[in-house]
């Protein structure tokens, strides 16, 4: 059966011949497929409609076209087995080897026109890339010396907001500060605990958000505030001061909305009667509900926002004050990703984020919204392991600063990254402490992301190509930083920046291009090509590059590409006035 043969039969009866070309001897290369191959990558979607046996990926190609309704393969080398499938819906990375797939060539490229829209769309905190300690068993929390002065030192440089101490390990925490713990023989906050993580909170800014257990109750079933009292009152006289309380985590499975306002009563009457001055009197910031992910329904997802809304108004019903409202969220990014995770799941996190503003702006506006527990995965996993670095990794920051950016975007006040260090989905290795790349990456942003949010139009119609803009920081006056991340595993030419009022001539700028120099899945970053190192307990040089961008015929501003696979910042000087920053 040779290929001339095939060619010359009509393709209805080329079936008839599946069953010669499974016994022919002759070895089909690439140039004999008409498909577009895609060498280690496996088709997204649908599964296969059509399995057999093939020697090579030429003959599956051939087995593909032969077939009515097939519109691509994926080949698997170790096995020999040939998959069909009726649609593409993209395609990713194999785990194995020998992974061929093939389908229609990818549609050309369109050059990528980005627009700068006028007016400022929304502000956040001062203080919104945060992050957390969670005193959890596998985060290690409770034998973590958090005084090592290398902790405290790249607490400082991460240029943090809040300092978040909650998570799943703070309910079920008793106190032994100010008093003797309650069980001494179980988990128990004691004195030096707390001294070493309010040590580190003042290295971190001083700015702690505390959440207290609601394990304990009354009599009469009310959260019973005597353990919280007592650590307060060694706080204070001990002059250590908190930015607010939160009261329980993830509690809204059992307690009612109208159960928790009434908790939060019991609290802020307290923080009435400890902290007399209103000024200096922390805030009540909560109710931390379980989690947002994006395989629930809408129906699901409208009931947490529907809870938050409830709690809020009780609790101004009761005359309890909320500053802001928070929720968790894990949209589940795969682990050890190798290449940039699928566009649809990032945009999960900007869909949750406009239906809760949608809902809560609408209904209890003076309330803000912060993204209060927020990281890759949801927990679950082991203690602290270097054989467990699943989300340690280049590949996460394209979840992280898309998350930032996407929350942002939306109304939030501050996003709490889960968590600091402790797991596998922290900033720093847990095992060393050393800075990983998001580390690095929320450096950046602190440095060149202001509080001023704009909105950005994009013809980028496949999801690979996102950007986002902010005025820059108060530092640095008239200024826009836009991000752009490419999630495609080749470079995209051609990327053109418009705005209302033509560009300046010319215009200065900081550029910091963020790439993975031993692929997405290490722990290894380089900004503008030179790779990032944590030595002698001292971080690299984390300074831009100074570029000059010309405004072309039409006032437009052109970048050539964006690299593969990466992540940049532009800081742009002397546009922000014309902007609304």
């Amino acid at each position: 059966c040779s290929m001339a043969m095939l060619n010359a039969i009509p393709k209805m009866f080329v079936l008839l011949l599946v069953a010669c070309l499974s016994t022919a001897s002759a070895q089909y290369h690439d140039d004999q497929c008409s498909l577009s191959l895609f060498p280690g990558m496996i088709y997204n979607g649908p599964r296969a409609f059509n399995k057999s046996h093939a020697e090579n990926a030429s003959r599956c190609c051939l087995i593909c076209t032969a077939t009515p309704n097939c519109v691509c393969f994926t080949y698997e080398g170790e096995e020999g087995v040939c998959y069909l499938k009726n649609t593409t819906q993209g395609y990713s990375k194999s785990p194995k080897t020998g992974t061929v797939s093939g389908g229609p060539p990818p549609p050309p490229v369109t050059p990528t026109l980005i627009t700068l829209n006028s007016g400022v769309k929304f502000k956040t905190d001062k203080f919104f890339k945060s992050w957390n300690i969670d005193a959890s068993d596998n985060r290690e929390w409770e034998t973590r010396n958090l005084s090592q002065a290398p902790l405290h030192y790249l607490a400082k440089m991460s240029q943090p907001g809040y300092l978040r101490f909650g998570g799943s390990g703070n309910n079920g925490l008793p106190y032994g500060v100010g008093r003797p713990c309650p069980n001494p023989q179980g988990r128990c906050l004691n004195e030096s605990h707390f001294i070493r993580l309010m040590e580190f909170n003042i290295a971190a800014g001083n700015r702690i958000v505390f959440g207290l257990d609601d394990n304990p109750r009354t009599q009469e079933g009310r959260w019973d505030p005597a353990g919280a009292k007592a650590l307060m009152q060694f706080a204070i006289a001990h002059n250590y001061s908190f930015y607010g309380f939160e009261l329980g985590n993830e509690l809204d499975p059992g307690h009612s909305p109208m159960s928790e306002a009434l908790d939060f009563q019991i609290l802020s009457q307290l923080l009435d009667e400890l902290y007399t001055d209103p000024t200096t009197r922390p805030l009540l910031i909560g109710p931390d509900i379980h989690g947002f992910h994006p395989d629930q329904n809408n129906e699901t997802q409208d009931g947490k926002v529907n809870f938050l809304i409830e709690f809020a108004q009780n609790c101004s019903k009761f005359g309890v004050q909320i500053h802001a409202l928070t929720h968790h969220e894990y949209i589940e990014i795969p682990e050890y990703l190798d290449t940039p995770p699928d566009p649809s799941l990032l945009d999960a996190t900007g869909e949750i984020a406009a239906r809760v503003y949608k809902g809560v702006s609408a209904a209890v506006p003076n309330v803000e919204i912060w993204a209060g527990e927020i990281g890759p995965h949801n927990g679950k996993s082991p203690p602290c392991d270097h054989t467990s670095m699943r989300w340690a990794n280049f590949a996460d920051i394209f979840w992280y600063i898309d998350a930032m950016a996407l929350k942002a975007l939306n109304g939030y006040k501050v996003f709490c990254r889960q968590d600091f260090v402790g797991i596998d989905y922290g900033l720093l290795d847990c095992a060393t402490n050393m800075p990983l790349p998001d580390y690095y990456a929320g450096i950046i942003w602190g440095m060149t992301m202001g509080t001023e949010v704009l909105s950005v139009g994009s013809n980028n119609t496949d999801g690979f190509v996102r950007a986002y803009a902010h005025c820059t920081p108060d530092t640095v006056a008239d200024g826009v930083t836009l991000i752009f991340i490419n999630l495609d595993t080749k470079p995209r030419p051609a990327v053109t920046i418009e705005m209302e009022n033509a560009f300046p001539k010319t215009v200065n700028a900081v550029q910091y291009v963020l790439t993975g120099p031993a692929g997405l899945n290490s722990t290894r970053m380089s900004l503008n090509g030179v790779e990032l190192e944590f030595k002698d307990n001292l971080l690299p040089d984390i300074t831009g590059k100074n570029i000059t961008m010309e405004a072309d015929a039409s006032g437009h501003l052109n970048l050539p590409e964006l690299p593969a696979a990466s992540v940049q910042f532009i800081q742009m000087f002397a546009v922000g006035a014309t902007l609304g920053c």
